[in-house]
């Protein structure tokens, strides 16, 4: 049985989801929670609709955690006074959930609207920002039922998939915008310094050998918002995902692994050209395998991206994008500990090993 809260909160976005459709539309809905509280910024319904026929079709709502919080804070703050719940509800963090939930809806609007490029996302269909006395939504297609699980919920991809996801990458910054309309958030940058500065807190408690205090050091100062802002804004030239990992990506089997859509754009912002792919190989890769295959991919993407007149600057900007790839890859080795799974061979998982050459080869 539904727990109230699972209730109060189905019920909120079968709601909402009436008031941007039709308010005839509740009671031909069933909802069905994908990912309720795993992220920061969203909780993602599959919501399938149907008439009085047989005829049915499914669609994915995405609303901002925030305006679940009062059904959160109550589970978990029993014994606050009435001061510190109210703090809890408007502080800083009900901010940065609205304002990344914004940022995704206005890429959204914007590349439909405005884009003509093959890039594989998601058919979006309506988006609201979070406004005084509104709250956001945002409606896309729904993959769930296409989706192979094999490729979708790996530990990470392979080298054909990082391929393709880096034709994605080449698609991306083709694309013209406004990029003062896309600058880097600081929302952003302070929501991504704190996940890194938490997800490097437990990895140092857990006292593992290369993860030394002299290493917590560095990476705190890389991941502070002003390095970080540096890190991924040398130049402000193409759209940038900012979150290329496994986890972003939806895939299908087609005799091997098919790229459905890059997926989760509250972290797209006008940036480096590098900052995408090297979050990419870094998170993918095995340190051996991305020493072979590094320098050929940097000049396919090259080619690809038609930066030939530019490839010595390309490259540079790669080894220093590298960084924020070993930043993005602690947070998931801590994130999805589920993924990071160990051999016979050693006592650490996949992602911690190569999280831990990648220390080696940057901060060392």
């Amino acid at each position: 049985m539904s727990s109230p809260s699972m209730k109060q909160r189905t019920k909120f976005a079968l709601d909402l989801l009436a008031e941007v459709l039709d308010s005839k539309s509740r009671k031909y809905a069933k909802i069905q929670a994908v990912s309720t509280g795993a992220g920061l910024v969203s909780e993602v319904y599959r919501v399938e609709l149907s008439d009085n026929t047989s005829m049915k079709s499914s669609i994915i709502a995405k609303i901002p955690n925030h305006v679940f919080r009062d059904f959160k804070s109550s589970e978990k703050s029993e014994n606050w006074n009435p001061k510190e719940k109210n703090a809890a509800k408007s502080g800083h963090l009900e901010q940065t959930v609205c304002s990344l939930h914004n940022r995704e809806v206005q890429f959204y609007r914007f590349i439909t609207v405005e884009s003509k490029t093959p890039l594989k996302i998601p058919q979006f269909f309506h988006g609201d920002y979070v406004r005084q006395g509104a709250n956001g939504v945002i409606i896309i297609e729904d993959f769930t039922g296409s989706i192979d699980k094999h490729y979708s919920e790996r530990m990470s991809m392979s080298l054909d998939q990082v391929f393709e996801v880096m034709q994605q990458i080449v698609n991306l910054q083709s694309i013209k915008a406004d990029f003062n309309a896309f600058k880097l958030l600081d929302s952003q940058l302070e929501s991504l310094s704190n996940c890194i500065f938490l997800s490097a807190n437990v990895l140092f408690h857990r006292g593992l050998p290369w993860f030394s205090h002299s290493v917590f050091q560095k990476i705190l100062k890389i991941s502070e918002v002003k390095y970080l802002r540096e890190l991924l804004t040398p130049e402000e030239c193409v759209l940038c995902h900012g979150a290329m990992c496994l986890r972003n990506t939806l895939w299908k089997d087609e005799s091997g692994p098919k790229l459905l859509a890059l997926i989760s754009w509250t972290g797209v912002h006008a940036g480096s050209r590098t900052t995408d792919l090297a979050t990419l190989l870094a998170i993918n890769l095995d340190p051996e395998e991305r020493h072979v295959v590094e320098s050929n991919l940097l000049r396919e993407f090259v080619k690809m991206a038609g930066y030939q007149e530019e490839e010595k600057k390309i490259v540079e900007n790669y080894r220093k994008s590298l960084e924020f790839g070993l930043l993005k890859l602690l947070v998931v080795v801590v994130t999805n500990p589920e993924c990071d799974i160990s051999d016979d061979q050693t006592p650490e998982g996949l992602l911690s090993r190569r999280l831990s050459s990648l220390i080696e080869e940057l901060l060392q």
